[in-house]
């Protein structure tokens, strides 16, 4: 009797075992990328979905395992493939950002190495088609009533999935802190829907199919961007001006000594004191270049003689009469879906230090080399000039990022709650914002021997990582952590242009702790310009009386309610007071 009884449960679980191997087996290799593992759920629905179908195909059930089996194994290679190649989740940010690096003129994906977890999950990935193999004669289980109830009730696990799915946030199981779903459009005006509906949308085989559909969808909303008419303005000074804008690149905030930071990372600016104004409440929602340059200096829905369009904000400054330069110390992208190809095709002049990213990483790409060309732009006559120095900033590789030796033994210390290899990238990455701050320093010290009136602007497109929030270094989204989106914003101003506008540095004062994020940063420029772009709201602008803070909103996160976006650090801070 107990041995009839285990032969039929035998009987009953040896399909429903063959079913979860199989198919959650496919979904598998995504489980080396941890930030996919919050899926599983999902992926287990879905394995009851495909069980159904594969009942439905009766004794042809093992060639629909077949068939189904190598189209999601081929889709799951190229998106493990792409996770490996770039680190990064496949959605259509990630494939742009990837898609830019791949053709900036050198060799494609340069920049990246294959990871040994990227060979893991190809391991894996061949277990369901052993296990079919080895099963193939034995497939003529039919379906029974029982079976039939249970893949019935499993898809009725998605209705309660689909709120959870919105409430419930994959960062360290925090719930979403925010009141109202996040918008369906960025406020940059870019689609972040899914092209599938849910739960197709979390099936991550199908997300892939799903993430290219959004990729083209923003490369073409790129596109159209800049190809327009100037905007309208109005000039309501025309007096001369210098405006140096420095646009960093991957700054944190957070590592800068001047900013609170218990490393003195920053000297030379904390030098300056009272001749800096340092904005203290600032961040980049979305920390990728491509779209933290697009948000900041890409004006939407503008006014223009051809009507409303997007327009670089060099743009701007070209038609209020100023001079305009571009200077880049980051390779040409060489497509024009991007902010930075945007901005630097708008400008009067250009100037690339590298023309590929393969270039990237060697001893002549410290920021050091914009200081040339910046004295030739310096020493022109136009009275009106803007010039945008695009950095390298802290990017990795970190100790690529300065000289040799520079910084002499400052920050090669062994860390509190660090081991030896994250101390070293924090070390690293440290004495790169000393170096930051050494070039901004340089770039400030060349404006002021002009005697001009004159300001210098200095800002990140996002943050970095840095063992602070999560065992990571780098920055990335979604995913994005405090360390990724709290960037600085730093504004000097001459001595000649402080007495002459007294009343600007006293609206700069007031404004240093309104809280902003990337689409302030334009108006503020064009505040400090004279400039009135028609169509840009007075509410963007944080020294206009009108300014309304803006809702920040990072990976579905309500920054202001929850700075850290949900991730619970478990690492011991190198600076207490931050935390």
């Amino acid at each position: 009797m107990f041995g009839s009884l285990l032969s039929r449960i035998r009987k009953l679980a040896r399909p429903v075992v063959f079913d979860t191997l199989f198919w959650v087996g496919l979904w598998l290799p995504f489980a080396v990328f941890p930030f996919l593992w919050s899926q599983l759920f999902v992926a287990l629905v879905f394995s009851s979905v495909l069980a159904a179908l594969a009942d439905a195909a009766g004794s042809r059930r093992r060639y629909f395992y077949l068939g189904a089996g190598l189209i999601l194994a081929i889709v799951t290679i190229i998106a493990v493939a792409f996770m490996a190649t770039s680190g990064l989740p496949p959605n259509g940010y990630s494939m742009l950002t990837a898609g830019n690096y791949a053709v900036g003129g050198g060799n494609e994906l340069s920049y990246v190495v294959i990871r040994p977890r990227g060979y893991l999950a190809a391991a894996l990935l061949g277990l369901p088609f052993t296990l079919l193999a080895l099963c193939w004669s034995s497939l003529d289980w039919k379906p029974s009533r029982r079976r039939q109830a249970s893949l019935a009730a499993a898809l009725l696990l998605l209705l309660p999935s689909y709120y959870l799915d919105s409430r419930f946030v994959r960062k360290g199981g925090a719930f979403n802190p925010t009141d109202q779903p996040p918008p369906a459009v960025r406020a940059d005006g870019l689609d972040q829907r899914p092209h599938l509906p849910y739960p197709l949308s979390k099936y991550v085989p199908l997300a892939v199919f799903s993430s290219f559909l959004q990729y083209l969808k923003l490369r073409q909303a790129l596109e159209a961007r800049g190809s327009g008419s100037p905007p309208i303005v109005r000039i309501r000074d025309k007096t001369p001006l210098t405006l140096v804008v420095i646009v960093g690149e991957s700054t944190s905030r957070r590592h800068m000594g001047i900013y609170g930071y218990c490393r003195d990372t920053t000297p030379d600016l904390r030098a300056m004191g009272s001749q800096l104004t340092l904005f203290r409440n600032v961040v980049s929602e979305v920390p990728l270049t491509i779209f933290a340059l697009s948000r900041t200096l890409i004006l939407r829905g503008v006014q223009t003689k051809a009507g409303k369009a997007d327009v670089p904000a060099v743009g701007a400054f070209n038609a209020a009469g100023f001079d305009t330069y571009w200077m880049s110390n980051q390779f040409d992208y060489g497509l024009k879906i991007d902010a930075v190809t945007l901005l630097a095709d708008a400008a009067q002049h250009r100037a690339w230090m590298y023309r590929r990213a393969s270039q990237i990483g060697g001893g002549e790409t410290k920021d050091a080399v914009l200081l040339s060309p910046l004295r030739a732009a310096l020493a022109e006559p136009a009275a009106k000039k803007v010039i945008f120095l695009h950095t390298l900033g802290t990017h990795v590789k970190y100790i690529d990022r300065y000289p040799p030796g520079f910084g002499g033994t400052r920050f090669a210390v062994a860390l509190t709650g660090r081991n030896a290899d994250q101390a070293f990238e924090m070390n690293a990455y440290d004495t790169a914002v000393r170096y930051v701050d050494s070039f901004i320093a340089d770039v400030i010290h060349l404006v002021s021997r002009t005697g001009r009136d004159a300001a210098v602007v200095y800002f990140s497109d996002h943050g970095e990582e840095l063992f602070d929030d999560v065992d990571q270094e780098g920055h990335n989204y979604p995913g994005a952590t405090r360390d990724m989106v709290e960037i600085p914003l730093v504004v000097w101003l001459s001595p000649s242009l402080r007495a002459a506008y007294p009343g600007v540095a006293s609206e700069l004062a007031r404004a240093q702790s309104e809280p902003m994020d990337m689409e302030n940063i334009a108006p503020l420029l064009f505040d400090l310009a004279g400039i009135t772009v028609a169509g840009l709201p007075a509410a963007h602008d944080p020294l206009a009386p009108a300014f309304v803070a803006p809702r920040r909103i990072s990976d579905d996160f309500d920054y202001d309610r929850d700075p850290h976006l949900g991730f619970k650090t478990s690492f011991t801070p190198i600076c207490p007071s931050q935390h």
